[in-house]
């Protein structure tokens, strides 16, 4: 690896980092919560989505 002295390149600092990013700073509660939320969106999704499935064919076999 080259020496990024001879190039005068720097590291950025925590807060270029969070500029590049958006300015979006989460700390690990507050990651924590959202992975929650998402989960928990996508648990409801499946369950209806079932829900709708056993629906569909206890209507089927109903009508046999």
């Amino acid at each position: 690896m080259k020496c990024l002295k001879d190039y005068n390149v720097q590291e950025l600092n925590a807060t270029e980092l969070n500029e590049i990013n958006g300015g979006v700073t989460l700390n690990l509660g507050q990651v924590l919560d959202l992975t929650l939320g998402v989960l928990n969106i996508v648990v409801n999704a499946v369950q209806d989505a079932a829900t709708a499935v056993a629906e569909y064919v206890a209507g089927v076999l109903g009508g046999l």
